[in-house]
């Protein structure tokens, strides 16, 4: 059903590293609503529905800090549903506005610490559906198994038949840990010999979508899992923007910080692993950091445009994609 609605199918790309090992890439920014996001989203309001007896007449309040809120927004309002998402007052200007396109009705969480931190929102989201059961549902990303089903129903049985075998490693970021748990959960019911390795930022790092392990609260998904987690690689923020520049330079792919801290986890691991073949996601493109790269002066304005305008003509489709 996620498959008729846009959503899922990605292409795959893979990179070669010089001791044999090759990373494969999982694009979800060309999911339908632009992140890997849509695919949990989808099943969660989905759930969401089916448990309301095919008509959810409650309001569904989320905190996010971008790419969940813009999936339920433009999803909910598909399917008929209000939705009302809280974001960190910090939220980047492209993603606001990217928000503000859904439908959805966007309010800004109050009393945070961390102003690009989401615990806030998070926390407002579950108490204004904990005050007003009969008014409000909240979807609880971070805890809601339809967000790791998600991955086990569909990301992963199309990596499986893109490759066309069982990868050695799982390496993806962790936000909300749906991703990393509902592919790694996949694969090792598939293969006993599958290690799945968590990446996150070290505790001083902001990376847009990402959470350090650690310091993180709402990781619920993540503890329920724990014993499908490996190891961990830990990536500073500097380290992921240095990827997004590396892979717009020698690849032409217009990558979101996440994706760079996944693709520089991923050939960390290569690197130290010897052959082997691992699998990641790049979670989003870097559309929505348009003005946060330009800032940080990491790709020039022609370049971005440029890179925006490739993404359009790479083909649809649960296809690898070799460099």
């Amino acid at each position: 059903e996620a498959y008729d609605f846009g959503i899922g199918k990605t292409p795959i790309f893979s990179f070669s590293h010089e001791n044999g090992s090759n990373v494969y890439a999982k694009l979800e920014y060309f999911n339908r609503f632009g992140s890997i996001k849509d695919r949990a989203a989808f099943f969660m309001i989905k759930k969401a529905i089916q448990g309301s007896g095919g008509s959810l007449n409650k309001v569904i309040v989320e905190g996010s800090s971008g790419n969940t809120g813009i999936a339920i927004g433009y999803i909910a309002t598909e399917l008929g549903v209000t939705a009302e998402i809280i974001v960190p007052p910090g939220i980047s200007p492209g993603t606001l506005e990217e928000l503000k396109k859904t439908g959805a009705n966007i309010i800004m969480s109050t009393g945070e610490t961390n102003s690009v931190s989401t615990e806030g929102a998070i926390n407002q989201a579950k108490k204004k559906a904990r005050d007003n059961p009969g008014l409000f549902i909240n979807l609880y990303q971070h805890g809601n198994e339809s967000n790791t089903m998600s991955h086990v129903y569909t990301t992963g049985p199309e990596i499986e038949e893109a490759l066309g075998k069982v990868p050695d490693y799982v390496a993806i970021g962790m936000g909300t840990g749906g991703s990393i748990t509902g592919i790694g959960k996949y694969f090792k019911e598939r293969s006993r010999k599958t290690k799945v390795y968590l990446i996150h930022p070290d505790d001083s790092s902001f990376i847009q979508g990402l959470r350090n392990f650690v310091s993180a609260k709402d990781k619920k998904i993540v503890l329920d899992n724990i014993d499908l987690i490996d190891g961990f690689l830990t990536i500073t923020a500097e380290k992921a923007f240095s990827a997004v520049k590396h892979l717009a330079d020698n690849y032409g792919i217009y990558a979101g910080h996440s994706s760079g801290a996944n693709y520089y986890g991923a050939m960390e691991l290569a690197r130290s692993s010897g052959p082997a073949d691992i699998v990641t996601v790049f979670p989003d493109s870097g559309v929505k950091y348009h003005d946060l790269y330009k800032a940080r002066k990491l790709l020039s304005e022609e370049f971005m445009t440029e890179l925006e305008r490739k993404i359009r003509n790479v083909p649809s489709g649960s296809i690898l994609l070799r460099n």
